[in-house]
This record gives structure tokens, sequence and C-alpha cells, in this order.
């Protein structure tokens, strides 16, 4: 067995979009994006820009046109718009939880979408509350938010490239150095978050092992894995739960869905992070081994190699290690705890339908492998 380091869509409304032909408006990030058309101006969603947004946050007060394109056309994704005001090239993103993918579907339990939707935005106002708001690293701002219109989301719109470009550039051209800066940039960054001051409690073993539990269930349902795989995972998480690894650790504040496209750089050099609607009291471990379940699969995915991602992977936590100060005990228990949660999230990327069904399999396969204790 090789050495793992870490073992050290719809829119909101019933109105047509009005065609024209010409491309999106500059400024879209380096993401499949496909152009929609021009809001109609009798969408409910229309006013709510121009005045709530635009007027009264923003000072905006000219006859307002918005070009709107979907972001992340490449992937099964009715619910994050970029809206681009022609005259004064205010650029917006409507994030509508309505929409969002939940419970294998887009749409119901419309009193938990909107939960969440107000969720993120006080999360994302509390995180620029406390510093977040200005220098290298920021957190994207939150403008407004409409239950009535399909729980949707508007956010400040971030120029840039996000990790996944320097990854492709990385797996495809061989020029790794941009992506071992901005995974530093993004260790610093999670190290200065779970430095926040939060009371001080002991980790669980429930969640992080009850996760794993139901992605295993998921998994067996969809015929990805077998009955002995299935088990396989049960008998793991047993001893997981006896070793009691998973609860040696203090909670920290954490973003708790760590991406590549998370992370937005610009040409300037800061670092804007999106989507907080899942930031928690958590183990740390548990960030760091989502970004390396996510290096492994995207490197797997473009270079057709397992291991392919472990230098990257090795960069993030030496990196991370060096920021927070971590001795050498505490850098085998961050690791040991990355561990599991870099095979949770890679057996959670086994459970998306659009993934070849062999590729999804190998994943998780990976997954079985690492969680060896």
């Amino acid at each position: 067995m090789r050495h793992y380091y870490s073992r050290v869509g719809r829119h909101q409304g019933n109105w047509e979009f009005q065609r024209i032909d010409h491309a999106a408006r500059s400024g879209i990030r380096e993401m499949a994006t496909e152009y929609l058309g021009i809001l109609h101006r009798q969408d409910p969603l229309f006013d709510f820009l121009a005045r709530e947004i635009l007027e009264k946050r923003l000072g905006v007060t000219r006859q307002t046109v918005f070009d709107v394109s979907r972001l992340d056309a490449d992937i099964p994704n009715w619910s994050i718009f970029h809206y681009v005001e022609r005259r004064t090239s205010v650029q917006l993103v409507g994030k509508f939880f309505g929409n969002k993918w939940l419970h294998n579907g887009h749409d119901g339990d419309l009193r938990y979408r909107a939960m969440l939707m107000r969720r993120e935005f006080d999360n994302l106002q509390r995180l620029r509350d406390i510093g977040f708001d200005a220098g290298r690293h920021q957190v994207v701002r939150p403008l407004g938010m409409s239950e009535a219109i399909n729980c949707v989301l508007i956010e400040a719109f971030v120029s840039g490239c996000d990790l996944r470009v320097a990854i492709s550039k990385a797996c495809r051209q061989g020029k790794g150095d941009t992506l071992r800066a901005q995974l530093t940039e993004v260790a610093r960054f999670l190290a200065v978050l779970h430095g926040q001051a939060t009371p001080s409690k002991p980790l669980s073993q429930d969640v992080p092992l009850g996760c794993l539990d139901e992605i295993s269930q998921h998994l067996l349902e969809q015929r990805v894995v077998s009955a002995d795989q299935h088990w396989s995972f049960k008998r793991l998480c047993e001893r997981w739960a006896q070793s009691g690894l998973l609860g040696m650790g203090q909670k920290v504040l954490t973003h708790g869905d760590v991406g590549p496209a998370h992370f937005m750089f610009n040409w300037q050099g800061v670092m804007t992070v999106l989507d907080f609607e899942s930031l928690t009291e958590g183990d740390p471990a548990a960030d760091l081994g989502q970004m390396a379940a996510a290096l492994k699969h995207r490197f797997f995915w473009h270079c057709g190699d397992i291991w392919a991602g472990e230098p990257y992977i090795q960069h993030l936590y030496r990196h991370y290690a060096r920021f927070v100060g971590a001795d050498a005990d505490q850098f085998v228990a961050l690791t040991t705890r990355g561990r599991f949660h870099m095979a949770s999230q890679l057996a959670s990327i086994g459970q998306n339908r659009w993934l070849n069904p062999e590729y999804r399999r190998r994943l998780i396969a990976d997954a079985e492998e690492i969680l060896e204790i």
C-alpha cells in the first residue's frame, strides 16, 4: 500500500427571458457560463435588484438593464446566476436556495431552504464584521435576500479565477507554482478562521461517523457499492469509533464546505472566500480533509493518476501546520483526523451521478483504503 501523507435552469419566476445575440458581458469568472438574455422587467427579481440592491444598498438610481448568465453551466446547477447592469457595469450574483439541490431534488422544504438562505447571509456578515471585509483574505459581501423570490441571496460579484483554474494548469500544463502559492493562502486563511475565539468544546465523534454511515447507505441504494463494501464501511466506522481518534481535539470555527470553487483569486493577489452556509463549530481537520479530497479528485479526473495530487495535499498540510504552530504530536493528530474526513468527502463525491460509474467506484475504493486503521 502506498503511503498517504495524511497517514502520518430554472430561474426564479415564470417570465421568459428576452433573447439577444451578443455574448455575456465581460468580467465573468473563468468557469463555464451560459448566457440567458436580459432579465424581464416584469420578473419580480428585477424590481428587487433595481430598488432594494442597486438603489438602496449601492446608491445606483439610473434606469437599469440586467444581462443574466448561469454560472457553473458545466454541472447540474440551476441555482447560481450572474447579473450585470449594462449602464453601470455593477455585477451581482444571485443564489437561489429555492432551486438548490437538496434531499435529491431541486424543490420542496421551503422553510429549510429559507433557513439556509438566512444562515448564509448572517454568516457572511458575521465574518466580515470580525475583519474579513478587507485585506489579503476577504469574505464575499452579502447585499440582500428575499424569501418571497425563491429564497434568493444576492452577493457582490467577485472577479478573478477560482482555485480550479490553478489545479487545471498544474495538471495539464505542469505549472504548479501558482497552485502552491494559492494553497498557501488557503492554509493561511483556514488557520486564521480556525483561530477565532469560540467556547471551548470537545470534538464529538458522532457527527462525522454518522455522516459517513449515511453516505455509505446512499451509495448502496445507488448500487455504486456492493453489500460487502457497505458492511466494510460500517466495520471501518466501528474501528474509528473504538479508537476515539476523532474526539481528540477542540471545536473551532470552520468553513464546513471547503472546495476549490470557494476560493477566488484576483490579479492583485486578494483571495475572496465564498459559500458559508455550512459555517459551524467543528473539527479543523474536516476543512483540511475536504480540500485534500477535492485535490485528489480533481488531479485524478484531469490526469488519470490517483496519486497526482499528493504533493499539493502535503503542501496544504505543511503550511497549515506552520501557520497554527502545530508541534509533532498535534500534526499527527491533525492529519490522522484529516484522513478520515478526506475519505468521507471522497465517498461523498462518489455519490454524484454525472460522474462516470467506474470513476466513482475508484474514488470510493480509495476512500475505503484511506480509512484503514
